[in-house]
């Protein structure tokens, strides 16, 4: 088993450890493929499910897991990266336009060189917005044995703004200097990945689709991923400038979110809140409303009734269980919330819940057709 990976490997090679530099161009323009891939490489190891989509098996390759690119444009490519090379990689590439680069990485182990400036290292769980102007070289090295896990996207930086609908305003100040084409290579904005990013990077990674429909589901997740990137960056006082939040006050919101999430069902009273965070009711309320764009009573509400929404879809429990389960003392006090919430009664919500026998159901009538 070992010699046939290492002769895998080798016949691997050439694609990933390049000796020669890459355009970007080519990387958003071409199709997902490269022909020139010796005969000795087993097709489980590069594979094209789809058109726009490359996936290699670092499996098939003596290591762990896979790396699917998708071209989502042409100027616009992600990386769905959840593996463990068994060998170091590397990979020279061209910035023969301008590169913007978003990471967001529950874990890494990997370091990007452009020469002559410092060497960009990842690995830690956070989110990355670099530079790369256009003519630079940037030399990418994975390291073996290290699991590399999270979301890479690789565009042309001039458009950024109409990729996405934004204008400059929206932006963050530290992303200016991007557009007027004067940052340097670089760390533009390093953020830490909190709950939701991490649930959406653990989504897209893992999200078991027909490969067609791959680069659907991938271009809409990343919609969701940059506008949760830029609202962390813009209230992060770092990057933000003067309308951001101040470092304790930002860490003051994500305690108090963090403390209500942990109480799955049930709203801790605001003065037991504040008492736990040493603070006063007034300034956590602003700090909150800040940092979050809600009222700390209307996030409780929302995340109660979005756990009571999945339990009557699921239809294990009865109405009155799913109400204690979201810490309601009276089902009837649970029904009027809910109904204000859906326009509906849990009852009328839990009967638009899927029918699980429905294969089943169709089965006997398909092997009669069959038969006649």
């Amino acid at each position: 088993m070992p010699a046939m990976v290492n002769r895998q490997l080798e016949a691997a090679r050439h694609l990933l450890v390049r000796s020669t530099r890459v355009p970007v161009s080519t990387i958003w323009r071409a199709a997902p493929r490269d022909d020139s891939a010796p005969a000795e490489v087993d097709g489980s190891i590069f594979d094209h499910p789809a058109p726009a989509v490359f996936r290699v098996d670092y499996a098939a390759l003596g290591g762990d897991g896979t790396y699917q690119q998708v071209r989502i444009d042409d100027d616009l490519v992600i990386g769905l990266v959840d593996l463990v090379s068994p060998e170091p990689t590397r990979q020279r590439l061209w910035a023969d336009e301008p590169l913007l680069m978003l990471r967001a990485s529950l874990s890494a182990d990997c370091a990007y060189t452009v020469p002559g400036l410092p060497t960009m290292r990842f690995n830690r769980p956070e989110v990355v917005i670099a530079y790369v102007p256009q003519g630079s070289e940037v030399v990418v090295d994975v390291h073996a044995r290290s699991r590399q896990h999270g979301v890479v996207l690789l565009m042309n930086a001039d458009r950024f703004l109409p990729r996405f609908g934004l204008t400059r305003a929206e932006l963050p100040p530290a992303l200016h200097p991007v557009l007027n084409g004067a940052a340097g290579a670089g760390r533009l904005i390093t953020l830490p990945v909190d709950p939701a990013i991490a649930q959406l990077i653990e989504a897209m990674t893992h999200r078991l689709l027909a490969p067609a429909l791959v680069r659907l589901s991938v271009a809409g997740a990343l919609m969701e991923l940059v506008a949760l990137v830029l609202d962390a960056a813009t209230r992060n006082p770092a990057f933000a400038g003067a309308d951001g939040l101040r470092h304790r006050d930002m860490q003051l919101a994500h305690a108090a979110r963090n403390a209500l999430d942990a109480q799955a069902g049930r709203t801790p009273l605001l003065a037991e809140l504040t008492r736990q965070l040493g603070t006063n009711q007034k300034t956590l309320k602003i700090v909150f409303r800040r940092a979050f764009g809600t009222t700390i009573a209307n996030y409780c509400l929302l995340k109660r009734m979005r756990l009571a929404q999945s339990l009557l879809l699921e239809g294990r429990l009865t109405i009155g269980q799913v109400a204690d389960r979201v810490g309601y003392e009276h089902q009837s006090s649970f029904t009027a919330a809910f109904r204000a919430h859906t326009s509906m009664s849990p009852k009328e919500y839990q009967r638009h819940r899927p029918a699980l026998d429905i294969a089943l159901n169709n089965a006997p009538l398909h092997a009669a057709a069959q038969g006649a």
